[in-house]
């Protein structure tokens, strides 16, 4: 046994070289701590070192084969929804992660030279790529991007992009108290408006992307240019205009 006992004041180890402090395990010597004079302190679990200072911080090392993980834990880490932990693997993926479910969960994945990855109740729903931004909805969920301006205060500020499980791309706006879809875009790329639709121009082009005038219809040959249809219940009823 190792005992320093002092009942007076302080207490001091001086080294004018390295400071090693080791123990004896099963008849093997090994390091516990080791301070170098002008550089860094080491720190050993079972005679591997996983904890070292440096000039400008601290480096934690993982055994080989084997991420490092740092633990985090508030309130004397009674409680799960106390526990925290920086997960860093060895196929350079890296985590921020929590227990307050009673298991570990991932909030955040980063992988290098690759996607960051967002994570809600442990589920993954935004991801970066090459080419931008993914919004991924939950299995048998949609995905929605909400925007919300002016502090969101009012329900006319929030506005909601969606995918949803049916195949359709919706717009809407949440100004009534709950959201009502302004556009919808299903799968065929048919677009159904809930409201009125106004031009900037105040034409409107159907066939047509340079409308001369307020409606301007182009066909193509041989077919309708234009349909008005109407149905009494008992059968459709409709005018084909073709010019």
């Amino acid at each position: 046994n190792f005992q320093v006992t002092n009942t007076v004041g302080n207490t001091y180890f001086q080294s004018h070289g390295q400071f090693n402090l080791r123990g004896n395990h099963g008849g093997t010597t090994e390091s516990m701590l080791i301070a170098n004079v002008g550089g860094a302190v080491e720190l050993y679990h079972d005679n591997f070192k996983s904890f070292e200072t440096r000039s400008n911080g601290i480096t934690l090392y993982g055994p080989e084969g084997i991420g490092c993980t740092l633990h985090m834990y508030s309130d004397d880490g009674d409680d799960d929804a106390d526990k925290w932990m920086l997960q860093n693997n060895n196929d350079s993926s890296w985590y921020l992660k929590n227990k307050v479910s009673g298991s570990w969960e991932t909030n955040l994945k980063a992988t290098g030279d690759g996607s960051v990855e967002l994570y809600h109740n442990n589920v993954m729903t935004v991801m970066t790529s090459a080419n931008g931004l993914k919004v991924i909805g939950p299995e048998s969920g949609d995905a929605v991007i909400q925007l919300n301006a002016d502090e969101g205060d009012d329900n006319a500020d929030y506005w909601s992009i969606k995918s949803d499980t049916s195949g359709n791309f919706k717009i809407g706006n949440d100004s009534t108290g709950s959201y009502v879809n302004g556009l919808t875009l299903d799968g065929s790329n048919n677009a159904t408006f809930a409201a009125n639709i106004t031009t900037s121009s105040g034409a409107l082009g159907i066939g047509d992307t340079t409308p001369n005038y307020e409606i301007h219809v182009k066909g193509v040959d041989g077919a309708p240019q234009l349909r008005l249809e109407s149905s009494d219940g008992t059968g459709s009823k409709r005018i084909d205009l073709l010019l």
